[in-house]
């Protein structure tokens, strides 16, 4: 934490080496705490939309943060993120899916999971984790359809229709969820 506190003094003097330096000597200990990594490296991400160098310090800060957190979800969505925000959609659906292997109890790392799968076009394993989310959260209106639209990509068009109608069954007062769903069943219906 001291070396947080100095990196933040060093800045406020202009002495960019010095906090920099005492940045990454706080990012490579597992005692501080990975919150305050997180909120420091979500600043360094908007930094490194235009700026090489920062894109650079982004990549050292999230090296470190790995090897003092490895086994930490919010490591590896970290990751994601940025590789998204870089373009590396592959890359970053390897990254979603590890952290789904240290805590699969997050439901917004599914949704971006699976969506990656979908913009790689990646039909099996996009079924795959669909309903691997789904088993998981069996209640949530979002996983149903997504496993669905996975299941028309995979040509299995008659079970999109059961799931999509087993799901439809949960979206309560969201027209713009329904929507999708009655437009996916309409897919699914014609593809049968």
């Amino acid at each position: 934490m001291a070396h947080l506190q100095l990196s933040r003094l060093y800045v406020a003097q202009g002495r960019d080496e010095l906090s920099w330096q005492s940045l990454q000597f706080a990012f490579k200990d597992p005692r501080v705490s990975i919150d305050e990594k997180v909120g420091i490296l979500l600043k360094y991400f908007d930094l490194a939309l235009g700026d090489m160098r920062a894109q650079v310090k982004t990549t050292q800060l999230l090296k470190s943060m790995e090897e003092a957190h490895p086994n930490d979800p919010r490591t590896h969505s970290l990751w994601g993120d940025y590789l998204v925000q870089d373009g590396k959609y592959t890359e970053a659906r390897d990254r979603f899916a590890l952290a789904t292997t240290f805590d699969a109890s997050k439901p917004l790392i599914w949704q971006q999971l699976i969506s990656l799968d979908g913009q790689i076009r990646d039909w099996p394993a996009m079924l795959e984790h669909a309903a691997d989310a789904r088993s998981i959260f069996p209640s949530q209106p979002e996983f149903y359809l997504m496993e669905g639209n996975a299941l028309l990509r995979n040509n299995k068009a008659e079970d999109a229709v059961r799931t999509l109608n087993t799901g439809k069954a949960f979206v309560i007062e969201n027209p713009d969820l329904m929507a999708s769903y009655w437009s996916s069943l309409g897919e699914a219906y014609n593809e049968t």
